[in-house]
């Protein structure tokens, strides 16, 4: 049976927000780390922690790009979308907490805290299905990995990734492109993207990399899995096309 504690953290202004948030009563754009002895103390008792190399991250639901509140406590690796559904981090040294939560966000929530309480955790990935937060303190290294959650410390879980693998939007098509064949499915994936900053009214975009169509939507987006489509909000901060590649050869 694997040790195991529960997290009770005391009511920081942190967890406040996060509480005001999730009841609609006020919007957060993000969170500081808490260093408040106490707390850090509870998270860095001997015993309450379990150590191992497993990475994890991933890539989302809704079309909001998100973003640390403090652009200056960004790495490089943090430009993306701050919070990743179905995609891993194969990033090594890892502290891994065992989480009590029944629901998902709230085991999110719980993990995303304990690595604003490590000073030198830089991102984090949850696995609901396994109760484990892994607590990362290297720049994240992301590959597709389906059921994972990942987050950069100070993201704002109340938004949702802006990019999204496997997934199209059936939203009506506001244009169709047909996008030249690049030399990675990542730098076709921009110019589909560039083509969506074109159009004013565009608000996001799916690609085909089977058919290399580009479908230019300005209504809200309605998600749906389809195994070649990716999509993306409009401004959505998709990295290089090296990096925007690496998320997408794992996806299958």
């Amino acid at each position: 049976m694997e040790s195991c504690c529960s997290v009770r953290p005391r009511y920081t202004p942190a967890v406040v927000l996060l509480v005001q948030a999730f009841l609609g009563q006020v919007p957060v754009y993000g969170f500081r780390q808490v260093g408040d002895p106490a707390v850090l103390g509870h998270y860095q008792r001997p015993g309450s922690l379990e150590y191992g190399e497993t990475a994890v991250v991933q890539t989302g639901p809704e079309l909001v790009q998100n973003r640390s509140a403090s652009a200056g406590e960004q790495s490089p690796a943090e430009g993306s979308a701050c919070f990743q559904q179905d995609v891993g981090s194969r990033s090594k040294e890892s502290q891994v907490w065992k989480i009590r939560a029944s629901l998902a966000l709230e085991g999110l929530k719980e993990c995303q805290f304990a690595c604003q309480t490590n000073p030198a955790c830089t991102h984090y990935t949850y696995t609901h299905s396994a109760r484990k937060c892994y607590l990362k303190r290297s720049a994240p290294e992301y590959h597709y990995h389906p059921g994972d959650q990942s987050g950069t410390r100070n993201c704002n879980l109340n938004q949702q990734s802006c990019f999204k693998v496997n997934t199209g939007s059936t939203a009506p098509d506001m244009r169709r492109v047909a996008i030249p064949a690049g030399s990675t499915f990542g730098s076709e994936l921009l110019r589909c993207q560039a083509a969506c900053k074109e159009m004013p009214e565009c608000n996001h975009f799916s690609y085909n990399s089977h058919t290399k169509r580009c479908f230019l939507k300005k209504e809200s987006p309605r998600f749906r899995e389809y195994q070649d489509d990716m999509s993306a909000s409009r401004d959505c901060d998709l990295g290089s096309s090296q990096e925007v590649q690496a998320v997408l050869d794992g996806r299958n």
